[in-house]
């Protein structure tokens, strides 16, 4: 049997739920002593603790103190995988009795050096009993294993847009520490990338329990076919945004996001959106055209300007309340074709740090493309 936040649920009719539309303070209410909410988003499960962790620093501290903590499993899904500091910590885990699954991207980077870099973290967690498998992509769409999650014990789970590279700490990123009920379903969601990938994987830890501290909603997502989509999710927040949208991506081409934005702030919304200036090799930039377009429409844009660094987030706060943030970047691809994983989390605090943190961005953003 299928656990209940893959299985298809009622029609929605409220923001959160079935029936007639709710604040979010009755639909916490409506929940009672039951886990799970069911949403077109799929199902939401309650009694989450949910902490934000913004930027490089966060979310390093937050990886290492889980890591350290782990007494039983470590399940790493990850893109690039490199840092030192991090595969050694793991690797020792291992040495010490700990159930150590890694599941990696199988493209090669074109540079030497960190192709060098790629299999010598292999090796390291390899020799130390680790089990590492490369999640087996699409090559012919050009598919790539974008997911960047790692889920300790069976009970905590740090999921977001930041690569566990050398150099990737540098960046602004936004990821989440998730503690509760919640940590099942991206627990689901490995379980099928491990098992797609020719591994297999035992039951597992028991039930979570809800968190004492824990007052968040939140719902898995993914681009697989088989459970709810993230493309959805998305889709379904800036449609039904009532009051503010404020959107940091590091790309952002889906032409459907880009018309629901423009939407969005013709019936009133405060929309804002960040973008990083990233650029390809022949010197143009994926998010130029995108800007161009946002700002003849009236859609205030500005880029990401902190020298030496990038905006790799994939993160937007809608109506002060609900956060979306994960692997995948708004494009075509991301939606699409590549796997990706993200966490839709509904909760004030929550959607108040990361505010504070697109403030700070903002504020310190530039108008021309840099």
């Amino acid at each position: 049997m299928q656990p209940p936040f893959l299985s298809s649920p009622p029609p929605s009719r409220g923001r959160l739920g079935g029936g007639a539309p709710t604040t979010y303070e009755q639909d916490i209410v409506a929940l009672g002593n039951g886990a799970v909410l069911p949403s077109e988003a799929g199902y939401f499960t309650k009694g989450n603790k949910v902490t934000a962790l913004r930027g490089g620093q966060e979310i390093l501290d937050g990886i290492l103190q889980s890591l350290t903590q782990a007494s039983s499993t470590i399940q790493l899904e990850m893109y690039w995988l490199t840092n030192k500091r991090i595969v050694d910590l793991m690797a020792k885990k291992a040495r010490s009795g700990v159930s150590l699954r890694v599941l990696l991207d199988p493209s090669a980077p074109d540079d030497p050096e960190k192709k060098k870099e790629k299999a010598e973290a292999i090796r390291i967690l390899s020799e130390s009993g680790a089990e590492v498998r490369d999640y087996p992509t699409d090559s012919s769409k050009k598919q790539i294993n974008h997911v960047k999650l790692l889920i300790v014990d069976g009970k905590a789970a740090i999921i977001g847009g930041m690569n566990w590279g050398n150099s990737s700490f540098a960046n602004e990123d936004a990821d989440v520490l998730l503690e509760g009920p919640g940590v099942k379903q991206l627990q689901q969601l490995f379980r099928e990338d491990w098992e797609t990938s020719g591994g297999t994987l035992s039951a597992g830890p028991g039930r979570t329990s809800l968190q004492p501290e824990g007052s968040a909603l939140t719902s898995a997502v993914s681009t697989s076919e088989k459970h709810r989509s993230y493309k959805a999710v998305v889709y379904r927040n800036l449609e039904e945004a009532k009051k503010k949208i404020h959107l940091a991506m590091y790309a952002l081409t889906d032409s459907k996001v880009i018309r629901m934005l423009v939407e969005a702030k013709n019936r009133g919304v405060d929309v804002k959106v960040l973008l990083d200036p990233n650029r390809y090799q022949d010197g143009g930039s994926p998010n130029d055209k995108t800007a161009k377009k946002l700002r003849e429409e009236g859609v205030p844009v500005r880029w990401y300007r902190v020298k030496g660094n990038k905006l790799h987030a994939k993160l937007c706060i809608f109506d002060d309340r609900e956060v979306i943030v994960g692997s995948g970047n708004w494009t075509y691809k991301g939606l699409n074709i590549n796997r990706e994983i993200g966490l839709d989390v509904v909760s004030v605090p929550v959607a108040a740090a990361f505010l504070e943190m697109f403030g700070n961005d903002w504020k310190n953003a530039g108008e021309e493309l840099p």
